[in-house]
């Protein structure tokens, strides 16, 4: 092949790919990163809380006592995140750390009633946060959004949940032996 022919055949390759900035995975992260950094600054500077203290006080008030790994699932922090912001929370008496009764790996988190003030201090000023940013968007537009980002979380939830068990077959097969 002539280096004109391999520099055509190489330049309709790259015409096939998808610039960085142009993938929708990669515009989500940025999206969402871009979001999450500025509800940051609101309950870093006022209330001194980080993402991950603030993303568990949430879960709680969204789900009442709940497990360490339910945390770590609702929140999509690692087990490690949650173990030190958890810890935080403690020593600031935003929420309490039981044993669970039925699985002694497991802790239970409960807010404390100043943690659940905490929350109700904050959640008006997110969600005046979420009204300004949606704020160019109409009603319709709003709800087709909200549509399509439960489609792509069902769908991305399928591809995970394929994932995992194409590694738990992978690493469950015997090997075989030769000889």
């Amino acid at each position: 092949m002539s280096d004109a022919a391999s520099a055509r055949n190489s330049d309709s390759e790259d015409d096939e790919l998808v610039r960085l900035k142009d993938f929708l995975p990669y515009r989500l992260v940025v999206l969402a990163d871009q979001i999450s950094r500025s509800l940051s600054e609101l309950y870093e500077e006022r209330f001194g809380l980080s993402r991950q203290e603030w993303r568990i006080l949430a879960a709680l008030a969204d789900n009442g006592p709940i497990s360490s790994s339910d945390v770590s699932e609702y929140t999509t922090l690692d087990a490690m995140s949650v173990s030190r912001a958890s810890s935080l929370l403690e020593e600031k008496g935003y929420i309490v750390r039981e044993q669970s009764p039925t699985d002694g790996r497991l802790k239970i988190f409960r807010s404390t009633r100043t943690g659940r003030a905490l929350y109700r201090k904050i959640m008006p000023l997110a969600i005046d946060r979420e009204r300004y940013l949606t704020q160019p968007l109409s009603c319709t537009e709003k709800l087709a959004f909200e549509a399509m980002v439960d489609k792509l979380l069902a769908r991305a939830r399928t591809l995970a949940t394929a994932a995992e068990r194409s590694e738990r077959s992978r690493v469950q097969k015997p090997k075989q032996r030769k000889g």
